[in-house]
């Protein structure tokens, strides 16, 4: 749990304890917009009037920043294109907060290659955008987020257009073109500057960058059609960008899933913990003890300790398993990007767990079970086939909800609430005032998974009395 706007930390300590309605929407409206309300705020003036809550004009923040349907931007013009940015930009950096990985550098193995222009090419602030996108679009589905067959690209703008980068320290704009079996391609860049919109990457970037190319003598070639499809989405939302799949795969390029030691688990443990708020394990001990295999060459397949956490993140890595990291340039050169390759499915599947690495493991269908204890100790065992029945899961689960829940609910009061099941002693131990923020988190995030707004949650959470107290003691209220 990492971000808190700075403005708004120091505005609380000014007004935490006032309590009339004007103070309210002033500490609301620094929260949401991470600048302070001004004395002309035509919402003030109705408020003092009693003409309008300070909770209603607080939610009024959110739906003046909508996502045009048609443009996918929202309303530049005044009187709200103004605050509707800044309202975007503060909770578009709050979605950002909630996943670890955001760098290529840092997340892809390139040895002595380095990293070239990716980070220009891929937007590594993906998987905040469909967050975004499901509060400010209106009608849009929370479960949108691990279901969305579509990749998102941010809509932004900047004072100088020039601003789209210079890799070679050139000084002018750089439009790249990438050699592929001796052809080249020019592909397209994320905008930069201010975030104004959100926009599907619908076009099919192979038939527009890929398909028609130039070979070494200039002459158009339109038989070359290389099967990477280098940008679109692979399917369930954030669960299938391709960023958050880069930015989270952990393996080295060129190192095919192998059923042993060679998985995406890295992506699975991210999953878990940042879309479910959850660290492993995930189960109980019994639960994973019918996957121990004392003879398996696979070292922690032995163990029952490893196994608690392997049983649940093998597992969701599976559905990865046809997916490579790949260069394509196996040489060094400025112009190497890193791609995903996707295998052929031409084999059966076989029994889990195996008991050693499997060579075909990635040409075998990308099936796994679903292994979890919810919140309230619900054990979850669902079987699926790749990533679009692994987000359908998902959409199943309470705590993709209550995880929501338990996020926003720290972002506008600060209390962090522990949703991971309690033994008995574990709830005893709860002090009064941590027992009631978990079951008001728990209570939002399962109405949640019922009305799907992101948009209704942020009104129960500001309408609490939590939030009008916003400390870890809230005794009293």
């Amino acid at each position: 749990m990492k971000t808190i706007p700075t403005l708004f930390l120091l505005l609380y300590s000014l007004s935490a304890q006032a309590s009339d309605e004007t103070a309210f929407y002033s500490k609301c409206y620094a929260h949401i917009s991470n600048s302070i309300l001004p004395s002309d705020d035509p919402k003030l003036k109705l408020i003092k009037e009693n003409k309008l809550s300070a909770t209603d004009a607080c939610v009024d923040l959110i739906n003046v920043t909508n996502i045009n349907e048609s443009t996918n931007k929202i309303n530049l013009d005044p009187p709200n294109g103004p605050i509707a940015i800044k309202v975007l930009k503060t909770m578009n950096d709050f979605h950002r907060s909630w996943f670890e990985s955001t760098s290529f550098i840092d997340a892809l193995d390139t040895g002595d290659c380095g990293m070239y222009y990716n980070g220009y090419v891929w937007d590594s602030g993906e998987a905040a955008l469909h967050l975004t996108d499901a509060l400010f679009r209106e009608n849009k589905k929370y479960s949108s987020i691990v279901t969305n067959p579509i990749s998102y690209q941010g809509i932004r703008r900047t004072s100088n257009q020039d601003r789209i980068r210079s890799i070679f320290g050139k000084g002018e704009p750089v439009f790249f073109y990438k050699y592929m079996n001796g052809n080249k391609f020019y592909p397209n860049y994320i905008s930069v500057g201010q975030l104004v919109g959100i926009e599907p990457i619908t076009t099919n970037i192979i038939d527009n960058y890929l398909t028609i190319l130039e070979n070494n003598t200039g002459v158009v070639d339109t038989s070359f059609k290389p099967v990477i499809d280098f940008k679109s989405s692979k399917g369930a939302g954030i669960l299938g960008a391709t960023s958050y799949l880069l930015l989270n795969l952990g393996r080295k390029p060129y190192e095919e899933a192998d059923g042993g030691l060679n998985m995406g688990r890295r992506w699975a443990k991210s999953l878990v913990k940042e879309l479910l708020c959850r660290d492993l394990p995930v189960i109980n001990a019994n639960d994973s003890k019918p996957f121990v295999n004392k003879n398996s060459s696979i070292p922690f397949r032995v163990g029952n300790s490893c196994m608690q956490c392997h049983t649940t993140i093998d597992n969701i890595a599976g559905a990865i398993r046809n997916y490579t990291y790949v260069n394509s340039l196996r040489e060094c050169s400025q112009f190497r990007l890193p791609l995903l390759s996707k295998t052929e499915v031409t084999l059966p599947e076989t029994e889990y767990p195996s008991l050693g690495p499997d060579k075909n493991f990635n040409k075998r269908p990308p099936t796994g079970v679903f292994y979890f204890r919810s919140y309230n100790n619900s054990f979850y065992k669902k079987n699926f086939i790749g990533l679009e029945e692994l987000g359908k899961v998902l959409t199943e689960v309470d705590d993709l909800y209550i995880c929501a829940a338990k996020r926003y609910f720290y972002f506008f009061t600060a209390i962090d609430v522990d949703i991971s099941p309690l033994s008995k002693k574990d709830q005893e131990n709860l002090t009064p005032n941590m027992k009631k923020y978990r079951d008001f988190v728990i209570l939002t995030g399962l109405k949640l998974k019922k009305h799907q707004s992101l948009r209704s949650m942020i009104k129960d959470v500001i309408s609490s009395q939590y939030y009008s107290c916003s400390s870890n003691d809230c005794s009293g209220k």
